[in-house]
C-alpha cells in the first residue's frame, strides 16, 4: 500500500464487502480497547470542546468519545466506513467526512483532542508520518492532547515513540495497551 490512492480504494472496498471488517462491536478485546481509551483520555482531561476522530472506521470508539466532548468530528478514508459510523452515533451532537489524514480539512488550532487510534500506521507512508504528525499538531490547540494507538505492532512502538519525539509533540503519558490481560487472552487463540 505504497501508493495512497491504493489504499483509500482498499479501505473502501473494505468497507463495500464487510459492514464491520475488524469486529470492533463483537469482539470483547477491541470493546476493552476502547473503553479504555476514553478512560484514559477522561483521566488526562475531564471534558473536551472539540474532538477529531481519525480513521474512525463504524465509530465504535467515536461513541465513546461523544461525551468526552461538546462537539466531535469523526472522519475516515472509506464512504461506507463514515456511513457506518453515522448511523452508529444517530442521536449524538457529532459531524462525519469522507477526508484522508494527509492535507487534513480544518483551519489551524481548532481541536483540543485528536484521536488517532491506529492511523498513523494504516493510512500513512512511512516517509509521509512526519508530515503527518505536523498536519495534527497544526490542528490542535496549544494545549491540546492528542491519543496516538498502534496496538497491533509492539515492535514497533520505539520507533513510533521516536518519531512523536522528534515532532513538535510533548509526551505526557506512554501507556501500552498489548500488556493487558484480555490482548495477551485473545493472542492465545
Amino acid at each position: 500500500m505504497n501508493d495512497p490512492l491504493k489504499s483509500i480504494e482498499y479501505y473502501q472496498n473494505l468497507y463495500s464487502c464487510q459492514s464491520e471488517p475488524w469486529d470492533y462491536s463483537r469482539r470483547g478485546i477491541e470493546i476493552l480497547r476502547h473503553q479504555s481509551i476514553a478512560k484514559l483520555l477522561s483521566e488526562i482531561k475531564s471534558h473536551y470542546f472539540r474532538t477529531l476522530d481519525i480513521g474512525c472506521s463504524g465509530g465504535q470508539l467515536t461513541k465513546k468519545l461523544i461525551p468526552l466532548s461538546r462537539h466531535t468530528i469523526a472522519m475516515d478514508v472509506s464512504l461506507g466506513a463514515v456511513e457506518s459510523a453515522a448511523k452508529r452515533c444517530q442521536n449524538a451532537s457529532a459531524e462525519f467526512l469522507v477526508a484522508g489524514l494527509m492535507n487534513l480539512p480544518f483551519q489551524r488550532g481548532v481541536f483540543d483532542l485528536i484521536v488517532a487510534a491506529d492511523a498513523i500506521h494504516e493510512f500513512v507512508e512511512e516517509n509521509r508520518r512526519p508530515q503527518a504528525l505536523a498536519e495534527i499538531y497544526e490542528a490542535l490547540t496549544p494545549n491540546g492532547h492528542v491519543l496516538f494507538t498502534d496496538y497491533l505492532r509492539p515492535q514497533k512502538a520505539p520507533k513510533f515513540i521516536a518519531l512523536i519525539k522528534k515532532s513538535r509533540f510533548h509526551i505526557l503519558k506512554i501507556e501500552p495497551l498489548y500488556d493487558r490481560a484480555w490482548y495477551q487472552f485473545e493472542s492465545w487463540f
